[in-house]
């Protein structure tokens, strides 16, 4: 009987050690889901998400550093600021990003600061299986840029960061003075279509799987953002490019 009872206290003993170690690792998981939003850049495997927080993008710390390849910035590009500025800024960004909508903000009062010195450079980066509207936008941004130039390409894509409605896209570009029949035509240009995916294929290579992604240029100097990185992150980012 004694010899029982010790096979049944060591039963009970595992049984219940092996209940806590499931919990602590249900735990675990659910923990790593609640980080944010998540989905894959389309044409890409590896998963992307709303970077959104310092340490919530992708990949993890513990991959294997990915080489950043960066185009060169071009008269096809959207500046804002000098284009002939020291260092370049390029986001990779998503119109219905609510951390995107942060970061922009971020840029604006970077820029101001650093007038003459730096330039920010859009390029779109949209997560469809997010944000099922944010391709057709990104597309209504080049299609005022294209027709209005890159002063409207601007104040459209800060006007439709305000509202992210998607039922406004036309009527926020004929508030810039564009004609609405030349703007539904523009949008159907499957030219316009293949930049946006051209785009999102250039922010793959730069080592960009969630949103916002910027990569800060300066020379051959490349430096990886990640996520909706605060003010002060950012101004000591910028100062190692400038080199101050």
């Amino acid at each position: 009987m004694k010899i029982l009872s010790n096979q049944v206290f060591w039963l009970g003993a595992m049984t219940a050690f092996a209940t806590v170690f499931l919990g602590l690792f249900i735990g675990m998981a659910m923990g790593k889901v609640a980080i944010g939003e998540s989905a894959r850049v389309a044409g890409g495997g590896a998963p992307a998400g709303v970077a959104g927080e310092p340490g919530g993008a992708y990949p993890p710390a513990e991959a294997e550093p990915q080489e950043i390849v960066v185009e060169d910035v071009t008269k096809d590009d959207w500046v804002r600021g000098d284009r002939n500025a020291k260092v370049s800024v390029i986001e990779f960004s998503d119109i219905d990003c609510p951390f995107c909508g942060r970061f922009h903000d971020t840029m604006k009062t970077a820029l101001e600061k650093y007038d003459g010195q730096i330039n920010w450079v859009y390029r779109h980066l949209p997560l469809a299986q997010l944000h099922p509207e944010a391709e057709a936008k990104a597309i209504a941004t080049e299609c005022v840029g294209k027709l209005a130039g890159n002063d409207a390409f601007w104040s459209y894509l800060d006007e439709l960061f305000i509202s992210q409605a998607a039922d406004e896209v036309t009527a926020e570009a004929t508030k810039l003075g564009i004609n609405a029949a030349a703007f539904e035509e523009c949008r159907k240009d499957p030219k316009m279509a293949e930049k946006v995916k051209d785009q999102l294929a250039q922010a793959q290579r730069a080592g960009g799987q969630g949103t916002p992604y910027s990569v800060i240029l300066a020379g051959d100097e490349k430096i990886p953002v990640n996520g909706a990185v605060p003010e002060a992150q950012l101004t000591a980012l910028i100062e190692q490019a400038l080199g101050n």
